[in-house]
C-alpha cells in the first residue's frame, strides 16, 4: 500500500501517478490510497488500505481487529475507529467515531495500526453478541494474548462506553468457569466444551466428537 501523498513526496507528479494507474502499475483502492503492482490485495492489505484512507489517528477495530488478532473470523467491510472530532467518511469502510480511544488502546500488528486485544474485546462487547464475545475471550487465552489487567485498564479509560457492562458480566462468568475447570483438573477430570449452536443443530454428532477425545 502507498499513499498518493507519499508518491508526490518521492517526486512523482499527479500526471505520472495517473499514467501509472492507467497502465495498471498502481491500483486505486481508496481515495489517496493505492496498491503497487496489481489489485490482488490480501485481506491484511485491504485492512491497511482502509486505515490509511481514514487518516491520522485511525486504527483497525471491532470485528476487523478481532480477525487480525485471530480471535474471530470476519470477512465483511473493514471496521476502523477514528477520533470523534474527525469528520470523514470512506466508501466501503465501516467507521466508528470514538471519544474514548486512547493511545494505550492502539498498537500495530503486521504493520497495521489496530486496537489492542483489550480494547478489541471491549468494542466487540458493544457491537457483537455474548456468544461471539465469549468465543473471542476464549480464543485470546488459547493464543496466550489474554491480559486481564489490560482489560481492566481499558474499561477504566472508557467509562460509560456501551458494552462495558456486558464485558464485565462475561468476564465474571468466564473467570468462574476457569476456577471450576482448575478444580476439576486437580481432581482428575477433563472439561470439554461445546457451543450451544452445536448441541442445537447436531447433538448426536457433537456428543460423538466429544466422547472421542
Amino acid at each position: 500500500m502507498v499513499g498518493q501523498a507519499q508518491l508526490v513526496a518521492l517526486g512523482l507528479s499527479p500526471r505520472a501517478i495517473r499514467y501509472r494507474i492507467a497502465a495498471g502499475r498502481l491500483v486505486r483502492l481508496h481515495r489517496g490510497v493505492l496498491a503497487v503492482g496489481h489489485g490482488a490485495v490480501s485481506a491484511d492489505g485491504r485492512r491497511l488500505a482502509a486505515v490509511m484512507a481514514c487518516g491520522p489517528g485511525a486504527a483497525l477495530s471491532h470485528r476487523s481487529a478481532a480477525a487480525l488478532w485471530s480471535l474471530r473470523p470476519y470477512a465483511g467491510r473493514p471496521e476502523v475507529s477514528i477520533p470523534a472530532q474527525a469528520c470523514r467518511s470512506v466508501p466501503d469502510v465501516a467507521i466508528h467515531r470514538s471519544r474514548s480511544l486512547a493511545a494505550e488502546d492502539v498498537t500495530t500488528v503486521d504493520g497495521i495500526p489496530c486496537t489492542t486485544v483489550a480494547r478489541t474485546l471491549l468494542d466487540l462487547a458493544a457491537s457483537a453478541g455474548r456468544p461471539e464475545l465469549v468465543a473471542a475471550i476464549t480464543r485470546a487465552e488459547e493464543l496466550r494474548i489474554y491480559d486481564g489487567a489490560a482489560i481492566e485498564a481499558a474499561l477504566e479509560r472508557a467509562r460509560g462506553k456501551r458494552g462495558a457492562r456486558l464485558l464485565r458480566e462475561v468476564l465474571a462468568d468466564w473467570s468462574d468457569d476457569r476456577r471450576r475447570d482448575q478444580l476439576l483438573t486437580r481432581n482428575g477430570w477433563t472439561t470439554l466444551r461445546a457451543a450451544y449452536r452445536q448441541l442445537d443443530r447436531d447433538l448426536a454428532q457433537t456428543l460423538r466428537a466429544l466422547l472421542a477425545r
